[in-house]
């Protein structure tokens, strides 16, 4: 009995894991040229679906180091929410473009800190200089990605 059900359990997390093949196909059902020609970079469209999972997942230049370093550097953190006395993190999706640039960046936490931490955390992904595109199969593509901000006082 555990064993069937741990067996459904994997199968079913395999299948909701599994990438929508459709993402290659354009509005005429027809395979993008731009998703097996590596030459072409392509930047999302309506056409085109950004990946979840990629075999390299895009990366800010300099690494994870680099980009903490940036974000200490350059964010602000929001009058209100000091004095007000507001800490938590704001959770940041965007999409890393197959040229490295970040498009559709929002906040996705249900529970908002407010007092302009969101826009906050927003504006420091947007002031980033452009990412390491993730590929798959040799070819930059466009990936989702979240990043926690987090806001936090002295």
């Amino acid at each position: 009995m555990k064993n069937s059900f741990l067996l459904i359990f994997v199968l079913v997390s395999f299948k909701g894991f599994a990438q929508n093949k459709d993402f290659l196909l354009n509005k005429n059902r027809e395979i993008e040229p731009s998703l097996y020609n590596p030459e072409n970079i392509y930047k999302v469209t309506s056409e085109v679906q950004p990946l979840t999972v990629v075999e390299k997942m895009p990366e800010f230049i300099g690494g994870q180091t680099d980009m903490m370093k940036f974000i200490s550097n350059n964010l602000v953190y929001p009058q209100e929410a000091k004095n007000n006395k507001i800490e938590g993190s704001v959770f940041v999706k965007f999409t890393v473009a197959a040229t490295g640039e970040k498009i559709d960046v929002h906040s996705i936490k249900k529970i908002k800190l407010g007092y302009g931490c969101e826009e906050a955390a927003i504006e420091i992904i947007k002031k980033m200089p452009n990412w390491n595109p993730g590929k798959q199969n040799g070819t930059a593509v466009a990936v989702y990605f979240i990043l926690p901000i987090k806001f936090q006082l002295d």
